[in-house]
């Protein structure tokens, strides 16, 4: 015998809806993840373009490739620490490059061992590059920067330059890509550290919903078989 319960049935319902609000929620996540992913994979294969002398909207040029030309910045060099590549401490060398159609933008020059921070130089002249574009961020558990010590852990843009006297950096930085083996800096390899959990995230919400449906379906025939017992 199933036994109908008023409060049960509307505490289940509100309880139902926004499960399954949450499940469809995490499908049009997906959809915008899946397409993100897509132009992402697509910027980075395309061929690369001149740094524009305005980035207005950074996030839409990230992970593009790029092409500078100028010189960098005499003097002017900037370690991310701690960086390991192979199992091998070092760190990232990054420099300001003033660009010939002007402005200035920070260029990830790659991972350098620790013993040759000392010897580490950038490019002298005039230099043409291709590297791709990131917008940096410090991450969840990335320490603060201290520039009066000279200790650097994420590429503050802003912090940069104004230690290094910079008044027209673009908000990004371009990392070169990986050189040669024993050559150092190094360049670096960037790719997309985007996760995309939602559908794993969706089928727990639906199954979620559907674990609810059955609960409460056993709860109100278990009351139901008790009050006619009780008769």
């Amino acid at each position: 015998m199933f036994q109908k319960n008023r409060k049960a049935q509307i505490l289940t319902a509100l309880m139902f809806s926004a499960l399954v609000s949450l499940g469809l929620w995490q499908i049009q996540r997906l959809a915008w993840k899946t397409d993100l992913l897509a132009r992402v994979d697509a910027q980075m294969k395309s061929p690369a373009v001149d740094f524009p002398k305005s980035m207005d909207d950074p996030e839409a040029w990230e992970y593009r490739q790029v092409q500078l030309a100028g010189r960098f910045v005499p003097d002017q060099r900037y370690f991310l620490q701690p960086r390991t590549q192979e199992g091998r401490v070092g760190v990232h060398l990054l420099a300001p490059f003033h660009l010939q159609s002007g402005g200035t933008v920070f260029v990830n020059l790659g991972w350098v061992p620790q013993e040759g921070t000392q010897t580490a130089e950038v490019p002298a002249g005039v230099q043409t590059l291709t590297g791709v574009v990131q917008v940096p961020y410090q991450g969840m558990f990335t320490p603060d920067n201290d520039p009066a010590q000279g200790f650097w852990y994420w590429a503050d843009v802003a912090a940069l330059a104004q230690n290094a006297g910079v008044t027209d950096a673009a908000p990004v930085v371009v990392t070169l890509p990986p050189q040669e083996a024993g050559v150092y800096p190094a360049g670096f390899a960037v790719t997309a550290h985007i996760r995309n959990d939602h559908l794993q995230y969706a089928f727990f919400w639906f199954g979620m919903a559907f674990i609810l449906v059955i609960v409460y379906t056993i709860s109100q025939r278990k009351k139901g078989k008790d009050q006619h017992a009780g008769l």
